[in-house]
């Protein structure tokens, strides 16, 4: 579905065939699952299973680009830093409230309109119940857009989903490919 919507480049991760742990970062070199003890490739030498993911960056550049989107990307920012540095309010109102990004807008961390504040989620679910497909998805939701559409499909934006049932065994180790960064992504 995502790659007929839109033109983004996937990165595959090859990860144990039970779905428990990602063979990425300190277990790109190994040849079986240090959980499962499951063999990384098959008879035939084919690794069993493998996890795609879809780059945050392009989705990212394609909303603040859009007419619609971006613009509102930029206004809402704009409202929470102005919020960030006015007297705190009574309450919690939305994220930019919170005094975790009222520091960061202080210590410059946010220091533009087009900066993008992002939060990120794991599920688990179920999907076509007759054939048994089961995953973790990894869900990233653009906060500096409206409430009202911030829980639409244009502002979440699923990185990647694990192929097995049950929760891994080590969750972590399917985050490795996402940029990690302490400063937020700008244009």
């Amino acid at each position: 579905m995502v790659e007929s919507s839109v033109n983004l480049e996937t990165k595959n991760v090859y990860c144990c065939r039970a779905g428990c742990v990602a063979y990425a970062a300190r277990r790109e070199d190994l040849t079986a699952c240090d959980i499962f003890k499951a063999p990384r490739y098959r008879a035939d030498g084919k690794p069993h299973t493998q996890v795609t993911y879809w780059p945050l960056l392009p989705w990212l550049k394609m909303m603040l680009a859009d007419p619609d989107i971006g613009v509102g990307m930029v206004k809402a920012m704009k409202a929470a830093r102005a919020a960030a540095v006015a007297s705190p309010t009574e309450g919690l109102r939305d994220w930019f409230d919170r005094s975790i990004f009222r520091k960061m807008v202080e210590q410059g961390s946010f220091s533009s309109n087009t900066c993008i504040a992002l939060g990120i989620s794991t599920d688990g679910f179920q999907a076509w119940r007759q054939r048994g497909f089961e995953g973790w998805r990894t869900i990233l939701t653009i906060l500096n857009v409206d409430p009202s559409s911030r829980v639409q499909v244009v502002s979440q934006v699923i990185l990647g989903i694990t192929p097995e049932p049950g929760q891994p065994a080590d969750l972590e180790s399917f985050f490795t490919p996402f940029p990690r960064s302490s400063t937020p992504l700008q244009w």
